[in-house]
């Protein structure tokens, strides 16, 4: 049975073969919260979609780790893309994943996501945690902040932490970086509030507002192409 914090996914969807890959993990942000868990790969073969759920800053250490996300690499490459694109978008998608490790608190494990197809490579990071808006408002410097989509924009700046301004950040540049010319998409999802932003303009254009139902925690998603066409960008 599925006891998500998220909508069930529609039956289409579910029974893809995005769906599939979703229904091998047991994960309370999947489709199922029972049962046996994934069972482990051992092998880098290329995946056309595939998660991956980690519980501790220990998880991103372990083998099955960095089994993961090298699978996620040469499936990237795949899809068409560049050696060095791939590896920028594999370390923009262990950022993101450290990031939801170490300032989520959430009551379940991150679920980390990808798919790729021809000429599209596409992952997302789930946390179900307490959310920008209240991670940023524990410190002083950020009091001010009163509705999430304000959060992510403040989250999005270089320096941006919970402990205080100018002492690190969550990591976004990185993010920015492997999007850049890749005609990338970058999707923030926390609380009622959504940004989206575009790749190719990311230092002027600082993403377009939506307020989308709530949810709780912080969810990213980023698609990048090896060409302009549009693609399917997942709504995480």
């Amino acid at each position: 049975t599925n006891n998500s914090a998220f909508p069930p996914l529609p039956e289409a969807i579910a029974r893809s073969s995005l769906g599939l890959a979703l229904g091998e993990v047991r994960s309370s942000l999947g489709l199922r919260s029972t049962g046996p868990p994934k069972r482990p790969l051992r092998r880098a073969d290329v995946q056309p979609a595939e998660f991956h759920v980690i519980e501790t800053k220990q998880d991103l250490l372990c083998s099955d780790w960095e089994e993961y996300i090298l699978r996620f690499d040469r499936s990237t490459r795949s899809a068409g893309f560049s050696v060095s694109a791939a590896s920028r978008l594999q370390l923009a998608l262990s950022e993101m994943a450290d990031n939801a490790i170490l300032h989520s608190e959430s009551p379940f494990a991150a679920l980390v996501g990808y798919q790729v197809m021809g000429g599209i490579s596409q992952f997302c990071v789930v946390d179900v945690g307490i959310g920008v808006l209240r991670s940023l408002t524990q410190c002083p410097d950020y009091a001010h902040l009163r509705i999430h989509a304000e959060a992510i924009k403040a989250a999005l700046q270089d320096g941006t932490t919970r402990r205080g301004a100018g002492r690190g950040g969550f990591g976004f540049r990185r993010v920015f970086k492997a999007l850049t010319s890749q005609w990338g998409e970058l999707r923030f999802r926390s609380g009622e509030g959504c940004i989206a932003m575009d790749g190719q303009d990311l230092d002027s254009n600082r993403g377009v507002e939506s307020y989308p139902p709530c949810l709780p925690g912080f969810q990213v998603s980023v698609c990048c192409k090896t060409n302009c066409r549009k693609s399917l960008q997942p709504n995480t």
